[in-house]
């Protein structure tokens, strides 16, 4: 399951019958496919592409219409992706093949193989590289034709089940079974960081849209936010009672400090979170999620100034708000009198303060 960020719809997949999308209560039905169904958006999020036995299936979001199907008798295709042009596609086979498509008539166009299973495959953000990971305890990177290896990332000590690009292209990070995930140049393929403290198999890894952060998602019911650059853990996000299957930043800019993260869960739960990326974006979080603030005598018993702070009178996010009229105070600082005393304050008057009721 996963969420379609364009829209907010919940998409989910049927292990052979189809897709289903909130709203929509059609089953959209495959034509090669014929059980083990995974999927994923393109980067545009206007195309589903779903992988499993026997083939590829592909639809237009939302329209739900079927572009067409990539027939591969008897074999498991474990990932189907576009590039970011939207002009070729990869596909990568538990046979071990690594397949590059024209988009455009799903015309085979090059393949290669890896050695064992090729559990994911993608192509970087300039269409260059294509960039496949394996069973055999490494991720591979091609050039474009798949006619030259760049480089081999590893070892691993186990499969590597997922490998993705950063958004510059630069780098690629790897998640495998061995409980770790890595970071590599993705130029001469030497390693940059190993994430170490996962208590079980990572079966995903990907980049923030900015490149600044890593999330990871382990069988040990947690994901965690690594710092890119430094290979630093930033936060452990921990609910999820079964292994977590997925997860994903939104794709909405960072503006505030705060980005939104998807998991999915063995547990039959989709959670979304948020994360702070600095100490002033923490803070608008938490004065966001209290429920109330401190009446005058209570902040007097804790020796805090009488007056409380503006964002409890006008809402957190809104102390820069000059009409009244679009604050929305905590309680208890709902009532005219506060919006006054502030008001006259800003004006830069000196009020006394409203009478505690409280």
């Amino acid at each position: 399951a996963k969420i379609n960020p364009t829209d907010g719809k919940l998409v989910v997949s049927r292990y052979s019958s189809g897709i289903n999308v909130e709203g929509d209560g059609r089953t959209w039905r495959p034509g090669a496919i014929s059980r083990g169904m995974k999927f994923d958006f393109s980067p545009d999020h206007k195309h589903v592409l779903a992988s499993g036995m026997d083939g590829v299936d592909i639809w237009r979001y939302p329209a739900g219409d079927h572009v067409g199907s990539i027939s591969r008798k008897g074999e498991y295709i474990s990932t189907a992706a576009l590039d970011p042009s939207g002009s070729m596609l990869i596909t990568a086979s538990e046979g071990g093949a690594v397949t590059l498509y024209r988009f455009s008539g799903l015309e085979k166009v090059a393949e290669a193989k890896v050695d064992g299973q090729a559990l994911s495959a993608g192509l970087s953000p300039d269409g260059q590289s294509v960039l496949a990971s394996s069973s055999a305890g490494y991720a591979r990177l091609w050039d474009k034709s798949l006619s030259r290896v760049i480089a081999d990332l590893g070892p691993h000590e186990g499969s590597v089940y997922r490998a993705r690009f950063s958004p510059d292209g630069k780098r690629v990070v790897t998640a495998s079974q061995d409980r770790t995930a890595a970071i590599w140049n993705a130029t001469t393929g030497k390693l940059i960081y190993r994430l170490v403290g996962h208590k079980g198999v990572i079966g995903d890894a990907t980049y923030s849209p900015d490149g600044r952060w890593i999330a990871t998602a382990s069988i040990d019911t947690e994901a965690r936010i690594w710092d890119a650059m430094t290979g630093e853990l930033a936060s452990i996000l921990s609910g999820h009672a079964d292994t977590v299957q997925s997860v994903e930043f939104d794709t909405a800019p960072v503006t505030t400090g705060e980005i939104k993260i998807r998991t999915t869960s063995s547990d039959g739960t989709l959670r979304t979170w948020l994360f702070a990326t600095s100490t002033q974006a923490l803070v608008r979080a938490a004065k966001r999620s209290v429920p109330r603030c401190l009446t005058p005598s209570q902040r007097a018993r804790y020796f805090l100034p009488a007056a409380p702070p503006s964002w409890c009178i006008t809402g957190p996010g809104l102390e820069r708000e000059v009409d009244p009229a679009k604050w929305k105070p905590k309680w208890p600082y709902e009532m005219p009198p506060w919006r006054e005393w502030l008001a006259a304050l800003n004006r830069g008057g000196t009020p006394p303060l409203p009478k505690d009721n409280y």
